[in-house]
Order: C-alpha cells, then structure tokens, then sequence
C-alpha cells in the first residue's frame, strides 16, 4: 500500500507521501488583455479585419470581432473567462489575437 500524507489542504485530504505542491504561478504566468479597454463593439466595427478579438462576454467562441492589427502572437496559450456566465471557460489559443477585457491567457514560465 502507498504510503500518504496530509497535503495541508482540508478539503483535498491526503495525497501520496512522494507528491509535493506546487503553485501554477511557479509554471505559468498569467496576463489580462494589453489594451482590453479599447476593444469594444464601436472599436471593432471601425478597425475590421482578420484578427480575432476574444471576450469573456461573447458568444460566437468567445470571439467579439476581427481587427486589423494584433497584440499576441503565440506558439501555444490557454484562454479563460474570468467574469460572466462562461466564467472560467478555457479555450486552447494560437496565432496572433487580441483580448478584451474579462479575460486571460496563461503561457508556460521558461522555467517550466
């Protein structure tokens, strides 16, 4: 039988006695829209384009519009939601996109 430990987490109880902690902020870091303010409907319906702009408050696959110009260009990310009922939604991104406000994307550390 595995020997167990108490992983200092009520709610988890024990874990296997060789696991240990670890904190997603040690392997990835987390970053909210560049200029999300600025991405609105209005924003959008003036600089159309091949961009998809992701909301944490659309439809549509979380795609608000498409814009002429782009804030990430990304090998690989993980998109979430962070208000609303699609709250903590994730999506797996690449390429090149904008996000607008109330939601983020997570990238590997280069540490990880």
């Amino acid at each position: 039988m595995r020997e167990m430990k108490d992983s200092g987490i009520e709610w988890i109880g024990e874990i296997p006695k060789d696991w240990e902690r670890a904190r997603l902020k040690d392997y990835f870091c987390f970053e909210k829209g560049k200029n999300a303010q600025m991405y609105t409907i209005e924003y959008i319906g003036r600089n159309e384009g091949v961009y998809p702009v992701y909301s944490g408050q659309t439809e549509n696959n979380g795609v608000m519009g498409k814009i002429n110009k782009y804030d990430y260009d990304v090998d690989e990310c993980l998109f979430t939601t962070t208000v609303g009922a699609k709250v903590m939604t994730p999506k797996y991104l690449t390429g090149k996109f904008c996000l607008s406000q109330n939601c983020l994307i997570m990238q590997p550390t280069n540490d990880s």
